[in-house]
């Protein structure tokens, strides 16, 4: 991916395909699944400035994040399919 470059506040997320099952073996829908979606975070840009200064993103490459199945921009890049959406968009960081 060295032909992109992330913006601003702007992260790249490769999408972690949901589990189907559980561990247990229980099918999980479609429906139960798609709420929250999981992914890792490939691309970090550097930060914002607002009224209060620089602020710096705080998600790094290498992280493990939970977001809503609505966000971000659905882009194809070097021939992997990744999400754009702003820091703010994202719920966590799995730890």
């Amino acid at each position: 991916m060295k032909n992109y470059k992330a913006l601003f506040d702007q992260v790249a997320i490769i999408p972690i395909k949901p589990e189907e099952t559980t561990d247990s073996g229980i099918i999980l829908s479609l429906k139960m699944t798609s709420k929250i979606e999981k992914g890792t975070v490939v691309l970090v840009g550097p930060g914002i400035t607002d009224d209060n200064g620089f602020k710096a993103t705080e998600i790094k490459e290498g992280d493990i994040v939970a977001f809503p199945s609505n966000s971000g921009t659905k882009v194809s890049v070097s021939g992997f399919e990744l999400i754009i959406m702003r820091e703010s968009e994202i719920y966590g960081v799995y730890e």
